[in-house]
């Protein structure tokens, strides 16, 4: 009969093994993970940071910790300038200006009566939506709003047909060059005013979707569901750009004609959109045209609220 081991022997020899698998598991970690793994939110947590321990500050039971944030569009120090490349002297033959009917040279001392500075471009406007081409000055804010993607797709919610418009071989469909729309949530007390559908000016939150298209209507739309908010507006010349909101939150809509039409010569509208009609338009067969009759307006204005001053360059080689 072999000689039977205590008791107390085996239970020795047993810990001794999970001893050391628990130290060999220990020292595998450490060669996989040698920055450690941080723990937050819980008390008695710590943070490993290499191979020495630091303990965290315990946080209170109602207070999480926040999402990432995207990057402050606002730099600390902000000071605008050209590179070589973008020198104006490069760009510009001469700069003259227009004063009481007369072309001066810029050189003649002219100086403006106001400065205008836009500062950063989350500085452009406070309005909840998209007011010019990407939305500020600089053209870097491009979204809008939050999106929730499964599998980093993205998928259409609705659609809205337009037409076209011809003029001599020319024919425009679609809804132009940038195809981006422009946003805005109109205060309801605003809304009551406004030559909308009777449901649109009721409904609680609503976007209104402004979209000038190369049909030669203007489009209004609830982004929600794709559903009309008012008649669309026919101006009767195509449009290419995205056009502009008044960044101060007026009702007020500039949007340029990209093309002549059986209307007339291309121009710029400012649409007072309390009840869509023209209120201005100005640029075509402008005298001082460096490009004789044509006069497109593709891009998006900016306005200088502090101001008052609508900034608007065409095609024709006027600002």
């Amino acid at each position: 009969m072999p000689e039977k081991k205590p008791k107390w022997l085996l239970f020795l020899i047993g810990d001794l093994i999970l001893l050391g698998a628990a130290v060999f598991l220990f020292f595998l970690w450490k060669d996989q993970f040698p920055g450690g793994v941080s723990y937050g939110g819980k008390e008695g947590a710590s943070a490993k940071t290499g191979y020495e321990t630091e303990e965290l500050e315990e946080l209170p039971e109602t207070e999480q910790i926040p999402a990432p944030l995207l990057p402050d569009p606002r730099p600390a120090s902000f000071s605008p300038h050209c590179v070589p490349s973008t020198d104006p002297s490069n760009l510009i033959v001469g700069t003259d200006y227009v004063e009481n009917d007369e072309v001066n040279e810029s050189s003649s001392g002219f100086q403006p009566w106001y400065r205008m500075d836009f500062g950063a471009g989350a500085d452009y406007t406070d309005v909840d939506g998209i007011v010019t081409f990407r939305g500020d000055p600089f053209r870097n804010s491009p979204s809008f709003g939050m999106a929730s993607l499964e599998e980093n797709r993205i998928e259409g919610v609705w659609s809205v047909e337009t037409g076209g418009l011809t003029y001599g071989d020319a024919s425009w469909s679609g809804s132009g060059w940038t195809g981006q729309p422009l946003m805005e949530r109109w205060p309801k007390a605003l809304r009551s005013h406004m030559n909308m559908y009777d449901w649109a000016k009721e409904k609680d939150d609503l976007m209104e979707v402004i979209y000038p298209c190369m049909d030669g209507y203007v489009y209004f739309l609830d982004l929600e569901s794709g559903e009309p908010t008012r008649d669309k507006l026919y101006l009767g010349w195509t449009f290419k750009g995205a056009g502009a909101l008044d960044p101060r939150g007026y009702p007020i809509l500039y949007v340029g004609a990209g093309y002549n039409s059986y209307e007339g010569t291309s121009r710029a509208f400012i649409v007072n959109l309390i009840d869509c009609s023209v209120m201005y338009t100005f640029g075509n067969d402008d005298p001082y045209s460096l490009r004789g009759s044509l006069s497109f307006f593709d891009s998006s204005p900016l306005v200088d609220a502090a101001s008052d001053t609508l900034i608007w360059p065409g095609e024709n080689g006027i600002l």
